[in-house]
């Protein structure tokens, strides 16, 4: 498992315990996720948290939500290191692009952090609290 696909299955499994611990069910999990409650329940969650930064510009902070911070369209698998091409989007988002250092970033991309793209896609969240 290359670290991409490490840090996934870690932000997934940190996911499912907040998730448990708060006997979130349905619409209850993005709306729990979304950065200031978030932020003050468990603000040890993201290093970005202590300074009140989101990641991702472009989507207003009372609907950014933190659920998708392990995007369901990136390519935690691709790791080539002889070509130094690290992650990548599965979707082609012309958001995206390639960093200087190989890894695929989605610092422009927003949908996923938009409560209400997240609202209408529960095939994405739906089975995390199970």
């Amino acid at each position: 498992m290359n670290p991409l696909e490490q840090w996934r299955t870690e932000h997934i499994r940190r996911v499912k315990k907040i998730i448990r611990e708060n006997n979130l069910m349905g619409e209850q999990i993005p709306e729990f996720f979304l950065y200031d409650n978030l932020r003050e329940r468990y603000p040890d969650f993201c290093p970005l948290f202590e300074k009140g930064e989101l990641c991702h510009s472009g989507v207003e902070r009372e609907k950014f939500c933190c659920l998708f911070c392990a995007c369901p369209f990136y390519e935690y698998q691709l790791w080539d290191e002889e070509n130094k091409i690290f992650g990548g989007c599965r979707i082609n988002s012309r958001f995206g692009r390639r960093n200087e250092a190989g890894y695929w970033d989605c610092t422009n991309c927003v949908f996923v952090h938009n409560i209400d793209w997240v609202r209408a896609h529960p095939q994405y969240w739906e089975n995390l609290g199970g």
